[in-house]
C-alpha cells in the first residue's frame, strides 16, 4: 500500500474499500480488526506519509494545497472539460480498452455463481469485488479521463484466466490425455492461447505502428532527434514549457 501511494497517490487506495467487503463476505471482519499488526502497519504507513507531505511542504510551500486540490477535488469538481456519463468507462473497455475479451466478463460473472469452490474461485472473488469497487469510485467522479480505468484492465484479465483455469480444471478429469502421445496437453494448452491472443495482438500492434499521436508532449522527443540531425545549428539550447508535462 506505501509503495502504490508513493507510485500514484491517492488513486492506490480506491481499492481498499473493496479488501473490507471480502472481509465481510468471509465472515472475518471481527478477526481482521483483532489483528495487532494491522494497526501497527496503519501506523507506520501514515507516519511515513504524512512525513513525506510534511518534508515536500517544507521544500514547495503550497504543494500539499495543490496536491488535495487536483487528487482529492477533481472527484466533485465539474471542470466541464473532462465530465461524463456514469457509464463512461464502461463505454471504452466495450468499444476500445477491452474490447477483444470484453463480452466475456458478463458470462464468466455468471459462470462464477456455478463454479466448483476451489481456490480458482476463492481468487476470483477479490478481483471481482476490486473491479467493481474501482469502477464505482471512479464513475461517480465527476471528473472522468481516458486512462483512469487502466488499474481495470488487469482485474478483468486475471478474473476471466481464473475463470478459464476453473473450466479446464472441472473438465479435465473428462479427456483422457494417457491414449494420446505426449506432447499432446502441451499442443491443446498451446493453440488454445495462440488463437486467444493472435487476432488481438495483430490488431492492436498494427494500430499503434500506423497511429499517429496528436499528443503534442509526446513530440517533444522526436523534435529534438530531428533537430540534432540539422547542421550548422546550436549544439545547446535551453528548452522552458510550463505545461504539467
Amino acid at each position: 500500500m506505501l509503495f502504490g501511494f508513493f507510485t500514484k497517490g491517492i488513486a492506490s487506495l480506491l481499492v481498499t474499500p473493496a479488501f473490507f467487503i471480502y472481509a465481510i463476505i468471509k465472515n472475518k471482519v471481527f478477526f481482521v480488526l483483532k489483528l495487532k499488526q494491522l494497526y501497527f502497519y496503519i501506523f507506520i504507513i501514515l507516519l511515513l506519509i504524512f512525513l513525506y507531505y510534511y518534508l515536500r511542504e517544507l521544500s514547495t510551500p503550497g504543494y500539499v494545497r495543490n496536491m488535495l486540490d487536483s487528487e482529492v477535488g477533481r472527484w466533485n469538481r465539474d471542470d466541464g472539460l473532462h465530465t461524463h456519463p456514469f457509464w463512461f468507462y464502461l463505454s471504452l473497455l466495450y468499444e476500445s480498452h477491452f474490447k477483444y475479451y470484453f463480452m466475456a466478463v458478463p458470462v464468466f460473472i455468471i459462470l462464477y455463481f456455478f463454479l466448483p469452490r476451489n481456490e480458482y474461485r476463492k481468487k476470483s472473488t477479490i478481483w471481482l469485488i476490486s473491479f467493481i469497487t474501482f469502477f464505482l469510485v471512479i464513475s461517480f467522479s465527476k471528473t472522468k479521463l481516458e486512462w483512469y480505468d487502466a488499474p481495470l484492465i488487469p482485474m478483468f484479465s486475471i478474473f476471466l484466466a481464473l475463470g478459464i483455469k476453473s473450466i479446464i480444471e472441472r473438465f479435465r478429469s473428462t479427456i483422457n490425455f494417457s491414449t494420446f502421445p505426449k506432447l499432446t496437453p502441451m499442443v491443446v494448452k498451446g493453440s488454445f492461447i495462440f488463437f486467444l491472443f493472435i487476432f488481438p495482438y495483430v490488431s492492436i500492434t498494427k494500430a499503434n505502428l500506423t497511429r499517429q499521436n496528436a499528443w503534442h508532449d509526446i513530440n517533444f522527443g522526436r523534435a529534438l532527434r530531428q533537430y540534432n540531425k540539422l547542421q550548422g545549428v546550436p549544439r545547446k539550447m535551453e528548452m522552458l514549457y510550463v505545461g504539467l508535462n
